[in-house]
């Protein structure tokens, strides 16, 4: 008896541990709803709420007609391998759209597109904190850690670069590529800035180009202007239309405009100057004030500091100006001793290089304008290769070796002085002819046939003149089959000067004939008494 109830109780026993099993396992397995390949996997995945660890790989099933997916937020991914509803984050860092509700933005980083309910469209943030206050702006992309990070309204704005465009709110249609470029902009539009720090302190200034490390860096309200160069336009705060090309040009300007500096340190010392162009390395390089200057040449202009209305092309053209005005320099190294010289103008190589205070000058010709002697003449005029020209208000025409001045015209003089330094002749003998060859000139009248006012002129022929069997060295053959004969008039005076001359001589002779007849008169007449 006892026997058949201690077996009664073990088979019970075994009923109420069978059953206990078959209840855990029920409650912690569900099946899957579609046999994973290569059969069951250990552990399963199921669909409980128990949570589960999968050690092995998890393989979806790679026929494209297969509607298969993991979905995260969502009950239906049947379209996509993988489908998540919301932003993600991924290893600390958010993907999504940010914290608005429109599809077409796109955030990638710690803190983008950050604000909640925002409306903005068609943006893009890539980067800590990137586009992390837009609100409304539209049509925005950002790249780098805090690039257009206040931004709020602003649209069709690109920055590229960690804090471009950070402090821009409401301004549009930026372009800011390089760290910090355009990072202080607020309102201003329509600025294009590359390279680091590129435009860094521009709020409100509209239209401005920058290209270069620290170009058009201190610019605040500053607006169309151009910066193309490392630091070119470095101080520009206010100034507007400036236009600037090469390393430093325009460095030191704040509030001048309208200036274009092409070239290495062009007009980099120029602070309120305006209407200033340089073309060139170190031309106009410190010019300060002086406005409406023009420079082309290396080191052209290079000291001006307060001149204006200065015109320098070639190579140290002007380059010691400092306050001169209204000179023109055309040519390598003209006008290059000047300093305060003004109304000048010299064109040619070394032109009125030796002039340093003279005012008024013109000198046109290679070397032409006053000798190192005299560098403070007024009032000269040098035309010709090597034109010296020794005291104020002289005309100079050509150098020493110029035998010739032609004209088919008038000239009109009040005074005529022809050089005649005995240091300057050689070969010197008397000239003896005089009546023998004036008396056998022609003087006629004529008109000259270029000449439309039908002008009678006095003179000879130089033919008839050259024809005359006495030696006269006035008459100048032409030198080619275009070339005429001339006259110099001037050589007429020394045989003229032998006639009369010669004319005295035969007077004198006369008075002495009459003054022996008339005595002889006399004596006879006292004899007839």
């Amino acid at each position: 008896m006892t026997k058949q109830i201690f077996s009664t109780f073990k088979v019970l026993l075994l009923a109420v541990v069978f059953s206990f099993g078959i209840n855990y396992v029920l409650g912690a397995w569900t099946n899957p709803t579609a046999s994973p390949p290569y059969g069951n996997v250990d552990p399963p995945i199921n669909a409980g709420t128990i949570e589960q660890e999968k050690t092995g790989g998890v393989r979806l099933a790679t026929d494209s007609t297969a509607k298969v997916g993991i979905g995260i937020g969502i009950t239906t991914p049947l379209t996509k391998k993988l489908e998540v509803l919301g932003d993600i984050l991924v290893n600390g860092i958010t993907v999504g759209k940010g914290g608005g509700s429109a599809n077409t933005n796109t955030a990638v980083g710690v803190n983008t597109l950050n604000v909640s309910g925002a409306t903005g469209v068609a943006n893009t943030a890539v980067g800590a904190s990137a586009l992390a206050g837009n609100t409304n702006g539209n049509y925005n992309t950002a790249t780098g850690v805090s690039a257009l990070y206040y931004n709020t309204t602003g649209s069709n704005n690109t920055a590229n670069g960690s804090n471009s465009l950070r402090d821009n709110t409401t301004g549009s249609l930026n372009t800011a590529n390089g760290a910090s470029a355009l990072a202080a902009n607020t309102t201003g539009n329509y600025n294009t800035a590359t390279g680091i720090s590129a435009l860094y302190y521009n709020t409100t200034g509209s239209n401005n180009t920058a290209n270069g490390v620290f170009s058009l860096y201190s610019n605040i309200t500053g607006y169309s202007n151009v910066a193309n160069g490392a630091r070119a336009l470095f101080s520009n705060t206010t100034g507007n239309y400036n236009t600037a090309n090469g390393v430093s040009a325009l460095y030191s300007n704040t509030t001048g405009a309208n200036s274009t500096a092409v070239g290495y340190r062009a007009l980099y010392a120029n602070t309120t100057g305006f209407g200033n162009t340089a073309t060139g390395d170190n031309a106009l390089a410190n010019s300060s004030s002086g406005s409406y200057n023009t420079a082309n040449g290396t080191f052209a202009l290079i000291t001006n500091t307060t001149g204006y209305n200065n015109t320098a092309s070639g190579y140290n053209a002007l380059f010691a100006n400092t306050s001169g005005f209204n000179n023109t320099a055309f040519g390598h190294r003209t006008l290059e001793s000047t300093t305060n010289g003004s109304g000048n103008t010299a064109i040619g190589q070394g032109a009125l290089t030796n002039n340093t205070l003279g005012t008024n000058n013109t000198a046109i010709g290679s070397g032409a304008g006053p000798s190192i002697t005299y560098p403070s003449l007024t009032n000269t005029t040098a035309i010709g290769n090597g034109a010296i020209v020794t005291t104020s208000n002289e005309m100079r025409l050509g150098n020493a070796s110029v035998t010739a001045v032609r004209t088919s015209g008038t000239v009109y003089v009040n005074g005529v002085a022809l050089t005649s330094d005995s240091r300057l002749k050689e070969n010197v003998v008397d000239y003896k002819h005089g009546l023998d060859f004036i008396t056998k000139l022609r003087p006629v009248s004529y008109n000259l046939i270029t000449d439309v006012t039908r002008k009678p002129h006095n003179g000879f022929i130089a033919q008839e003149v050259e024809a005359i069997d006495v030696p006269f060295y006035g008459v100048s053959k032409p030198q080619s089959k275009d070339d005429y004969y001339s006259l110099s008039y001037s050589d007429f005076i020394a045989p003229l000067v032998n006639a009369v001359k010669e004319l005295k001589q035969e007077n004198d002779k006369l008075k002495t004939s009459n003054d022996d007849l008339r005595a002889r008169l006399e004596k006879l007449e006292a004899r007839i008494k």
